[in-house]
């Protein structure tokens, strides 16, 4: 989410597609939408194009939301048997890229067709990392699922690097897990984004709470909203460089 509102704060045209069943993208930003028009519909049904279920979010004048739903749980089973079912959103962001300067997919933490659907329609993907042990235990998993993507469905996705979230540089754990990503990092033949730890802060929580971007919410001076400007500028140039 913070890419998608930073960028869109920046004058970007930006859709942000949420396919967490959780939704925290979605409660974030909009308070109340059609609980048919969501990211599950999108994915499910052949009709459903991505203009029918993007919802304009509101104090953003060119940023859109595909909203998540609890019925995501579903997708798993209902794709079961579907012949290239993990090119789904691709095609029908295929129809849209020209309408937005950026797309940003938002993930579940699991490995499952969804994240297969994502990471087929991507060309860059970020990694997003909270600093304890049990974040790192997966990611030599997503690093085969990615190799097996660029392999058979999406030769063009690179991988951009690895965000560190909640990061406290006081603590003796911390320092470890930013050890335990620099190896991480290299099975994904990428980088930690090392100048830009985002630290742990009850800005960030309070944002959330009041439904806002960390950059409107906590815009001046907060160090954890220099934090994010300085990985928003990160990210970009390495969008730019290809």
């Amino acid at each position: 989410m913070l890419l998608a509102t930073g960028e869109a704060l920046r004058g970007e045209r930006v859709l942000l597609v949420d396919l967490d069943q959780q939704g925290d993208a979605s409660y974030s930003l909009v308070s109340d939408y059609d609980p048919s028009k969501t990211s599950y519909e999108l994915l499910t049904s052949e009709s459903v194009q991505v203009p029918a279920v993007a919802t304009p979010v509101s104090g953003y004048l060119n940023l859109d939301l595909v909203p998540a739903s609890l019925t995501l749980e579903r997708v798993e089973v209902e794709l079961a048997g579907v012949l290239d079912a993990q090119f789904i959103l691709s095609d029908k962001l295929e129809a849209v890229k020209d309408d937005y300067d950026l797309i940003v997919i938002d993930t579940p933490p699991s490995l499952n067709v969804i994240v297969s659907n994502a990471l087929t329609a991507a060309d860059k993907l970020i990694i997003p990392v909270q600093a304890d042990i049990y974040s790192i235990k997966g990611m030599a998993t997503l690093a085969q699922r990615v190799k097996a993507i660029q392999r058979r469905s999406n030769p063009r996705l690179s991988i951009c690097g690895i965000v560190l979230n909640r990061y406290n540089p006081r603590t003796n754990l911390s320092k470890a897990i930013t050890e335990a990503l620099n190896e991480v990092a290299e099975q994904f033949n990428t980088k930690v984004y090392r100048s830009t730890l985002i630290r742990d802060a009850t800005a960030v929580r309070e944002a959330q709470n009041a439904k806002q971007s960390l950059f409107e919410y906590a815009a001046k001076g907060a160090k954890v909203t220099e934090d994010a400007k300085a990985l928003l500028n990160e990210i970009e140039e390495d969008l730019k460089n290809g």
